[in-house]
């Protein structure tokens, strides 16, 4: 049977749309508990639309060396755990996957799941009673807004302080007084931060409020429930706080 060079061409690209079918997606794991929902969420995404497998590689936090932000964290979540592995970059690239490394922070990859991300992304373990008793207090108010204020890393890491910044006191104070020129009522702030101290000091004009200091900084996925259910928010330059007010 004679195959003309369009049979060719056609037999070609049938055989590398199904190898691209066939290979598994891989995506790194790594940053804080932000990025790594991010991550979570475009490989969520992937499998959705293409019908593949995907696999995240977490093997970044087998490193002792490897300051996180309270380590591999998408555990506490309703996660696809089965999709986690440590294997080594090489084991993956001899398969003929394709190998993800980036940050993915965009919703414009995910956003058409919004309401499985949401629901993937609530808590396995009912909150302890000192959560639990703020939760119920921030839903308590008809308009309760969250504040995020990242310092930390970012103002003692002179490279990240110059690529990333910190957020002026100038845009909390103009949130704050656009909050109070709309006339909410029964308005209460929520103060969330890797430096309590510092705000409850620097943050005087916020008013009424509450400065929430209970979690640790391996428990900040905690802080951002919080935040989650807080009427509004205000949010700063980090992807924690960015996933508290989705």
């Amino acid at each position: 049977m004679f195959i003309g060079k369009r049979g060719v061409i056609l037999i070609i690209c049938l055989s590398v749309f199904v190898y691209y079918k066939k290979c598994c997606k891989i995506i790194k794991v790594r940053g804080g508990i932000g990025n790594q929902m991010f991550q979570y969420a475009y490989g969520y995404a992937l499998r959705k639309k293409n019908k593949i497998n995907v696999i995240y590689d977490t093997s970044r936090f087998k490193d002792k060396n490897y300051i996180g932000h309270g380590g591999m964290l998408l555990n506490v979540f309703n996660t696809d755990t089965s999709a986690f592995s440590s294997k080594s970059i090489l084991d993956y690239l001899m398969t003929g996957s394709w190998y993800y490394f980036s940050y993915c922070q965009s919703s414009t990859f995910f956003n058409e799941f919004r309401d499985d991300i949401l629901k993937i992304f609530t808590l396995k373990k009912s909150l302890d009673n000192n959560n639990q008793n703020m939760l119920n207090d921030i839903i308590s108010h008809k308009n309760s807004v969250s504040i995020h204020v990242r310092r930390g890393d970012y103002v003692g890491n002179e490279r990240i302080r110059e690529t990333i910044g910190v957020i002026s006191m100038e845009y909390y104070q103009k949130a704050i007084k656009l909050f109070n020129e709309l006339g909410y009522e029964d308005i209460h702030y929520y103060v969330f931060s890797d430096d309590i101290e510092w705000c409850k000091e620097n943050m005087t004009f916020v008013k009424p409020v509450t400065f929430v200091h209970i979690n640790d900084e391996y428990h900040g996925y905690l802080d951002m429930w919080l935040m989650k259910h807080c009427r509004h928010n205000i949010i700063t330059n980090s992807t924690l706080s960015w996933w508290g007010a989705y």
